[in-house]
């Protein structure tokens, strides 16, 4: 078997000279910006802003005309047909896109940085950038009542890439159902709609007794029978006191049950909460190795797995 690399898209990265960085950090000045249809983020008027700067676009074709040649065995000549300046307000950015004209894209960043980082390209975790725009924007959670929010990353069971969870805890079911008439995301305006897709919202209720101390999550769907969810319940409870007295005293589960949650209502949901990756490995390890019968009771009662995840819980917002 042979595994061939079609169409990979690789990231070079090169150190300009300050030198070019202060040619376009002048010329870019004089140039005309209208708005872009991102929000926050403008463009010159003028789509062959190196025209006019031959040095600076000779110098650029060099580095990408060694890079194909080293390292494509490409030995054409490429030309650049586009050339602009983007400007972006602070946190705002730039939407994930494609030049379909273009064989090679490629962006300098030489305006706003330290002068130790003018000329490098730097990319940030979406998700990281999203959970930061959230904690520092929190008049949703104040509109909706919630006592606390924070979000909850998938690292392992994904159903999609870059699946997350934000989440609201309220004092009851009534609050919550009011909450959720207060603001809907699918309406939502600005930044934040550039940042995210949404899949699916509902409530959650707990069934037992829940310490709220996001951390290293195992969370698990299974299918069970109204009947059984009682006695699923309890063992669950048990299994709890079990792995505590075993020497894991910041163990705890949660069991929720959707309310009005589409296609969620099947499903009884599990998550099983530590404060980091090695204790929750210990636990796994242990159960291998012939503990916690309990929770193979618990697991009869039910109709299977529906699925099963690792997500990293964290509180961004506290009343």
């Amino acid at each position: 078997m042979r595994i061939h690399p079609l169409f990979p898209s690789p990231l070079v990265e090169h150190h300009l000279s300050d030198k070019i960085c202060s040619l376009l950090k002048r010329d870019c000045e004089r140039e005309k910006y209208e708005l872009n249809s991102d929000e926050g983020s403008y463009a010159s008027i003028n789509i062959k802003v190196l025209s006019k700067l031959s040095n600076v676009e000779k110098a650029i074709l060099d580095i990408f005309h060694q890079y194909a040649q080293d390292s494509l065995d490409y030995d054409g000549q490429f030309k650049i047909s586009t050339s602009w300046y983007t400007k972006v307000e602070n946190k705002f950015s730039s939407q994930y896109h494609h030049h379909k004209n273009s064989f090679y894209s490629g962006i300098i960043y030489f305006d706003q940085y330290q002068p130790e980082d003018e000329g490098f390209l730097y990319l940030t975790n979406p998700l990281d950038k999203y959970t930061d725009f959230l904690r520092e924007n929190s008049d949703a959670f104040k509109a909706i009542g919630s006592s606390d929010a924070g979000v909850c990353i998938t690292r392992s069971g994904n159903q999609y890439p870059g699946q997350m969870m934000v989440w609201n805890a309220f004092p009851s079911v009534e609050a919550a159902m009011i909450g959720s008439l207060k603001y809907d995301p699918n309406t939502a305006t600005g930044q934040i709609t550039k940042m995210r897709e949404l899949k699916h919202s509902t409530i959650w209720k707990s069934l037992k007794s829940f310490r709220l101390e996001p951390g290293h999550e195992v969370v698990a769907r299974f299918k069970i029978q109204q009947n059984n969810i009682n006695a699923f319940v309890e063992i669950m409870a048990k299994l709890e006191k079990e792995v505590q007295k075993n020497g894991h005293p910041n163990f705890f589960n949660g069991v929720f049950v959707s309310i009005a949650g589409g296609k969620e209502s099947q499903t009884i949901k599990v998550r099983n909460i530590t404060n980091s990756a090695s204790d929750q490995g210990k636990i796994v390890d242990e159960y291998f190795s012939g503990k916690y019968k309990l929770f193979d009771e618990a697991v009869a009662l039910t109709e299977g797995f529906v699925d099963e995840q690792i997500q990293v819980c964290e509180q961004i917002y506290k009343q």
